[in-house]
């Protein structure tokens, strides 16, 4: 196979230079209050000036070096990556360890047109184990395209191979016994028995089994010029849509996000960026003014509702701006997740690199019945890759998509739930939390600081209640269903073979009381699952089939 070597879009140099010009900015900074103390363009000024510039130039010389210096191609098994300026590096990443591709694209390269791509493989680093940092739009869904082919040619021939294996010991077992049932047959009708074949079972001409014909056309890896291998005589396999997120879906789902979180933090930010920029006797002067307003509970509330409205708004607005033109597309077997209006992300996997599906509910979509469907995939390093394969579907939908997309996994109830001993532990947090902000705030605001705490109890003890009621597991062949809710109902569906560690806690008093919390660990972003206080009895029972399925599977 002839290598077609590549390069990056040029423009890496450009972006190269400009995380140099970031990284110098405290010269330009330096020199500007200079200037701005007094001392005007002193000598010290010129030289701060002059060795930015310096430095700039030499930095775009090196990123000239190393944008020529690093190349790609693909060879018939494996993509293979060369970089270095000074001590030449190589790293080959062969077809069947890729995971997942992802092509993401900021603002700024999607109005310049260009993309990054990432290469995943497990085990590899956190950054991803080939980084394309700026490549064309065109370039990267070449590349990403042919990935792809790669990937399902090699687990075609896997498939074929391992067919063939079993298609060659299920003939010598079949040879077998038709040489034992012709020595039977033989010793029937020398005993003078007559035996006839019934129609049901009788091999016909229409029932032979071409399959194996199919598989063996299928796995033939054939190689076109300047592309990797795929299968002979096959043209690129055009992306299938399953279905995409329309615009009123869109909006309604944006409509019931409500990030109370998100919110606080923005505020938190804008006061902190305030006291940077604002005068600190200004700051404190609007602070004051403020707090002359906010008298009375009504103020109060009124405040916390303006807050409520904010957080909101806020939530709507970014949830527009991650998820328009969410769409989920098939390209063989592997499935493409695509989003995102200012940054486009495109996220490619395969099915059965799924470690476990997670269904939200939070309150609001859960009393309109809707969900949100979360998958985690085994990539590099320890960041969860947790995709979205649908933000916004009806809980009475999401098996039926399951099945047809990550066949295997389920979304039921748990059989498994908190005794009603357990109530008082799940409760007592809360009580607490909100007798100590009861104390507080009747010191400080009177019989409305008592009103407020007693509020939050109830809002706390519902909520708890809730968990109580919801959480808890269940077991269905080789997946276990994991159920817990605080402010939003989770449920996550985990196969075994993909849980790398297993156990039960308790307190001393959660033990006397025989319960006990399940936590388990799975490799997909070193992600742990938990759901507390089971009774001993089905802890016992979890337990028994996590190592029975171990001993039936060979694992020790």
């Amino acid at each position: 196979m002839s290598r077609q070597l590549r390069r990056m879009h040029p423009l890496y140099i450009a972006f190269a230079v400009l995380r140099t010009v970031k990284n110098l900015a405290f010269l330009l900074i330096l020199a500007a209050v200079r200037i701005l103390s007094g001392d005007g363009l002193s000598a010290s000024v010129y030289w701060t000036i002059g060795g930015f510039v310096l430095l700039l130039l030499l930095s775009g010389l090196y990123q000239i070096g190393t944008w020529r210096r690093f190349t790609y191609h693909e060879e018939e098994d494996r993509f293979v990556i060369q970089s270095g300026l000074l001590q030449r590096r190589e790293k080959a990443i062969y077809y069947s360890r890729i995971h997942s591709v992802s092509i993401d694209q900021p603002l700024i390269q999607r109005l310049l047109g260009v993309v990054q791509l990432k290469i995943e493989t497990p085990g590899g680093s956190s950054d991803g184990d080939a980084v394309l940092e700026v490549l064309s739009a065109a370039e990267a869904e070449r590349l990403q395209q042919m990935l792809e082919q790669a990937a399902v040619a090699v687990d075609t021939e896997d498939a074929f191979s391992h067919h063939s294996a079993d298609t060659e010991s299920t003939n010598l077992t079949t040879k077998n016994q038709d040489t034992n049932q012709d020595a039977e047959t033989g010793d029937q009708f020398a005993s003078g028995e007559n035996h006839s074949y019934p129609d049901a079972t009788r091999p016909t001409a229409g029932s032979i089994d071409h399959s194996a014909d199919s598989i063996a056309s299928a796995g033939r890896v054939g190689t076109s010029a300047g592309r990797t291998a795929t299968p002979a005589g096959s043209s690129p396999v055009a992306a299938q849509l399953l279905y995409k997120l329309t615009t009123p879906q869109l909006l309604r789902a944006a409509l019931t996000e409500l990030n109370l979180g998100l919110g606080l933090a923005f505020i938190a930010g804008v006061y902190s960026f305030a006291g940077d920029i604002l005068p600190g006797g200004l700051l404190n002067q609007l602070m004051d003014n403020a707090k002359g307003y906010i008298t009375g509970i009504q103020a109060l509330l009124g405040a916390v509702l303006i807050g409520l409205v904010f957080a909101w708004l806020l939530s709507l607005v970014l949830f527009i701006i991650k998820y328009a033109g969410f769409s989920v597309y098939r390209s063989g077997e592997r499935l493409s997740v695509r989003y995102g209006l200012l940054e486009r992300r495109q996220f490619v996997f395969h099915p059965k690199h799924v470690q476990a599906v997670t269904v939200k509910e939070s309150l609001i979509r859960r009393w309109l019945g809707f969900a949100q469907i979360q998958l985690h995939v085994v990539s590099s390093g320890k960041d969860a890759k947790v995709p979205v394969l649908h933000p916004f579907i009806r809980s009475s939908e999401v098996q039926m998509l399951l099945d047809s997309v990550v066949p295997g996994f389920l979304y039921r109830t748990p059989a498994y739930r908190s005794p009603s001993r357990a109530l008082w532990a799940y409760v007592w947090p809360g009580l607490l939390i909100s007798s100590i902000l009861a104390a507080v705030g009747t010191y400080f605001l009177s019989g409305y600081g008592l009103l407020i705490g007693g509020v939050l109890a109830v809002v706390l003890i519902l909520l708890d209640y809730g968990r109580y009621r919801r959480s808890g597991a269940a077991l269905d062949g080789e997946r276990l269903i994991i159920v817990n809710r605080y402010v939003t109902h989770s449920t996550h569906c985990i196969l075994w073979k993909h849980i790398e560690a297993f156990s039960f806690t308790g307190s001393q008093l959660q033990r006397r009381q025989n319960l006990l919390s399940l936590h388990l660990y799975i490799a997909a972003g070193h992600t742990t699952f938990q759901t507390n206080r089971l009774r001993r009895q089905d802890a016992d029972q979890v337990s028994r089939w996590y190592s029975r399925t171990r001993r039936t599977t060979g694992h020790e």
